[in-house]
Formats: C-alpha cells, structure tokens, sequence
C-alpha cells in the first residue's frame, strides 16, 4: 500500500527521508510518501493505493497522463545504480520534438538525424564519423534515399531575400535534393530543389526555394537516391540561407560576461586582470548577506571594479524564493541591494529554478503562477527597477510557461538564458527562438554557455511486458504512481509493467564545453554572433553573451584569441 501524508504547516519531513518520498506543495507545505511495511501508515491517511508486493526501491508521484502516454516504453535518467536510485527524469519514450527555427546559415548537418528508407535498402551508411555522414547508394528500381528525421521551420525574423538550402557536398553520382513539407496534414513527397552532380571535392550548391516551402509550418531534407546507377555521398554542410550572402550584414558588438560564485573581494580583485585580457565586460557576482562598507568588504571592491568599467550584476536565488511565505524575506533583500543600484551594482540578477524542487511537474501552471508572482513583488509600480530573471534553454518550448515568459518580458532588463547546450547547431537552434521571442517582446536576452563541471548521468529504457521490475498505474486526482522495484511484479488491475530493455549514459559533455578544446567554447561564442547579425537585430536586442563557470585557462586562451 502506498499512501501520501500531508503535513501540517511548518513541518517540514524527517532528516532521514529519503529525498524520492518528499514532495513540496504550492502552498510551501510538504507531503510524504510512505510504504506498509516501510513506514507506518496511520488511520487518517486520505489517499491510499493498493501497488503490488515486493520490495520498492523507489516511486514517485508523476503528472497525469503519463501511464496512458508510456505505451511505446519509458526512459528513466538519473544516477540509477544508487540506493535508492536518484531518478531525475521518468518520461515517455515516444514524445513530439519542439519545432525549432533554423539558425540562419549554420551547419545543421549533425542536427537532420538522417534516416534511410527505400523497400531495395540500397541505401548503406558509412562509418565515416558525425562531422562528414556518407553513403553508398546502389541503381534499383523502387524510391530510396534519406530524410531528416528532425524537422525544422524558418524564422519568423526573416527579412525579403530568398530563402536559401545550401548544400555542401562530394562524391560520385547524380543526388536529386528537396525538402518535404508539413502544414498540418502531415509530410507528403519531397519537392525537389535541384539535382547534385557530385564531384571529388566538396562543392556547394545553393538551391533557391519556392514561396510554399519558405511559408510552410515544418520542412525535412530528403535526398534521393538515382535509379539507373551508384553514388557516393559525403555531405559536409547542410544550412538555411537568406539570400545569397546568408543575409550577412556588419559585424555585430555583444558584451562578454561571466559568473563567479566567490563571495570574498579578495577573489574579485585576484580575477580582475584575468577578466580584462579575456575582454570581459560584465561581472555576475554572488554578494554575501552581510554589505559592509569597510575595507575589508564588498562594497569597496565592487566599487573599484566598475571604475575599470566592469558592470556589476548581483545573483541572488535559491528555488524556495517562489514560495508565498517567501515573500517578504525575499523583497527585504531586493531592496537592500536596489539601495546599492547605479552607485555599486548595475543590475540584480535571479537565478531560482524552481522547477529543481520535488512536486513542481505535478501542478506546473501553479507552480509557475507562483514564480511570476515573485517577480512582481520584486518590480511593483509603473517604473519599477526592473530585474534580470535566469531561465533554461528549454522554458520557451512548455505551453504552462507562456504566461510567465509574458509576464517576465516587461518587467526585465534581460531574460538570461541558461543556453546549456555544447553542440553549436543545436544551442543556435535555441537561441534563435530566444531571439524571436526577444523581438516580439522587445525584451533583450542574454546566451550562457556552461563552462562547468556537469556529471554524466544514467539512462534505462524500460518496454511495455506481462511482467516487470518498472509499475505504472494512473491515480485520478493526484498524478501517476510510478514505483521500482527489486524483481519483476504483476501488473494487477488497471496498471502496466515495464522490463529494462537497455541502459546507456547520458554524457555531461552534451550541456557543458568543460574539458573540450578551448577553440569549441570560442566558436560557440562567435555562432551566437554570427546568428544575431544575419537575424539584423535592432542594436538593443543584441544579445549578451555569458560564461558559466569558466576556468581560468579558458580565459586567457580567449584573451589571447582576442588580441
């Protein structure tokens, strides 16, 4: 029997509950989940459910839907081995991609996931490594080839000229090259732009496309394979142009800043020369609560910096901060430090992430009710001081935080956005949609890039069987019951099992750059400029460009680049 016991407010659960059984509720009160037999389950407990015998290893109220939506399999990630297991995300298999922009003119190669099709299968892939794919194609008879199993759309702040596909490719053969269309009834036969005659060095052949596919919703590359002889395909670059110089225009200027959590002035000023040959300009400072004026303070020294014309951005947060008994120790502080504004600071900076608090995926439009609420507490009136909110990559993509993302959007000098992806055609890929999003609310953002320590997690994939070691049971008004256990368990009524059908890891290298050649952190940088030119932003919507935990070496490297 698994049951949820809602505690009185104020308490908070035992020392040695284990984190999978605590949830927080909206309110700021906690709930708990016990086990008969683990834990003693009293008379008054409201909400009980019946789950099979055996021993648990770890369960968790997840949102509804998920068991009807879990047919095709589950993924669970986190450090499984451990005991408990630590699991940090439980989702279905089979679930609908965001649709993201095209970043204008870079190489989406890597990004298309290029899936061969034909009923002859003449079409074999190469062992030739991601950068360059490759294929041998055989003559036959039937339709064969490759389609991008990703999908894209054009950005919305495209300008008059063309749009262009550019394909840079080698090889032997004779490639018919389109681009198949969805404007909601679902992808049909490819238009085709333009046969490649492929050569032995790479060629680039750009292909003008017409006003339907420009205008179309969604757009996927599919190249054909001939059917009278052999070819060999090597493709090296695949992008979305504007025009025929890629809609290019002057050079963008975008400011350099970094995070540093240190809270002693001594560390600031260690830093300082470092910061200044890396062309830093601004400075994202975690400040200790106390801000004293004496020598040995913080306020001398965040002084100092901005008279080497640093700007000086205070962080604040913790994910507690949302909650509404929060509030006042929370608008306190914003006002200690707006005291400091224009003379110490230049601006005050939330990095909360609520959605880290166990129990924020249960009630998430809530939960992020309460999220904008804490900004408007923090910036009342007509002309409030307005605040640099930190959000991840992925916020614009949930439809339960449009409203926040509005209501953010007047009251920040920036949205600063954890663009935590180290694969440049993806990261551009979210931060053009950032960037759309920045010109329709006339909002800036800022692009970080994570320079630190992210660990590799574990990943199982778990397949829908008679029996199994993973249950699912949808539990009306409170969520989906997801629980492991130490063997395989019957379902029982209305419930579904799950066996572990594969295990892998989740590498840390695809969120941070940390212990990759410097010159990828460089070039991930310039993408991001790059980007924001052929978009021709306004000089205002210009992004800031962010380092997340840089070690000192990669900034020297950058200031050595630099000169």
């Amino acid at each position: 029997m698994l049951s949820i016991h809602r505690l009185p407010p104020g308490e908070t659960p035992a020392a040695d509950t284990p984190r999978w059984q605590q949830m927080l509720n909206p309110d700021g009160t906690w709930s708990v989940l016990k086990l008969e037999g683990a834990d003693p389950i009293s008379k008054e407990a409201k909400a009980k459910l019946a789950i099979p015998k055996g021993h648990v290893r770890w369960a968790a109220i997840l949102p509804p839907g998920l068991a009807e939506q879990a047919e095709g399999g589950v993924q669970l990630i986190g450090n499984l081995q451990s005991d408990p297991p630590a699991v940090e995300e439980c989702s279905p298999l089979r679930q609908q991609a965001p649709l993201l922009p095209a970043p204008p003119g870079v190489n989406l190669v890597r990004n298309l996931e290029f899936t061969t099709f034909g009923v002859e299968e003449r079409v074999q892939e190469k062992a030739t490594g991601s950068d360059t794919p490759s294929w041998t194609m055989k003559p036959g008879t039937r339709p064969a080839g490759l389609y991008a199993a990703r999908s894209w759309r054009l950005p919305v702040l495209a300008g008059k000229e063309p749009w262009i596909l550019q394909v840079v490719a080698r090889g032997e053969g004779k490639i018919r090259t389109g681009l198949a269309f969805d404007n909601g009834a679902g992808f049909g036969d490819a238009t085709i732009l333009e046969t490649l005659e492929l050569k032995g060095a790479d060629t680039a052949f750009s292909l003008k496309l017409p006003k339907t596919l420009a205008e179309a919703k969604q757009l996927r590359v599919v190249l054909l394979a001939p059917d009278d002889h052999a070819a060999d395909l090597h493709v090296s670059s695949i992008s979305f142009q504007q025009g025929p110089g890629g809609g290019a225009s002057k050079p963008v200027n975008t400011e350099l800043g970094v995070w540093n959590w240190s809270t002693k002035p001594e560390e600031w000023r260690r830093l300082k020369p470092v910061w200044k040959q890396a062309g830093v300009k601004v400075l994202q400072l975690a400040l200790p609560r106390e801000l004293q004026h004496g020598a040995e303070g913080p306020l001398p020294a965040l002084s100092d910096l901005r008279k080497e014309d640093f700007q000086i951005v205070a962080v604040e947060g913790d994910p507690h901060m949302i909650l509404p008994q929060e509030k006042s120790s929370v608008v306190a502080r914003h006002q200690q430090l707006t005291a400091l504004h224009g003379k110490y600071l230049d601006g005050i900076q939330y990095d909360v992430e609520p959605y880290l608090l166990p129990g924020f995926r249960l009630e998430p439009e809530l939960w992020h009710q309460h999220w904008l609420q804490m900004y408007e507490a923090l910036t009342p009136g007509k002309a409030p001081l307005r605040v640099e909110p930190v959000v991840p990559f992925w916020l614009i993509a949930q439809p339960a935080a449009q409203k926040l993302l509005k209501g953010l959007a007047p009251r920040s000098t920036r949205v600063v956005v954890m663009n935590y992806r180290s694969d440049a055609g993806d990261a551009a890929a979210w931060a053009t949609s950032w960037l759309e999003w920045s010109v329709q609310h006339q909002c800036p953002v800022a692009l970080a890039v994570e320079c630190g320590p992210v660990p590799d997690l574990e990943s199982a994939t778990y397949r829908k069987a008679p029996r199994g070691p993973l249950w699912l049971k949808s539990w009306p008004g409170h969520g989906t019951v997801a629980v492991i256990f130490d063997g395989e368990v019957d379902p029982g009524a209305d419930a579904t099992t799950f066996a572990l059908a594969r295990q892998g890891t989740v590498s840390g290298a695809a969120t941070s750059l940390q212990g990759q050649d410097p010159t990828h952190v460089a070039e991930w940088l310039q993408t991001m400029r790059d980007i924001s030119q052929r978009l021709n932003l306004p000089a205002k919507l210009i992004p800031r460009l962010l380092l997340h935990e840089p070690k000192e070496e990669l900034l020297r490297y950058l200031g050595e680049r630099a000169q």
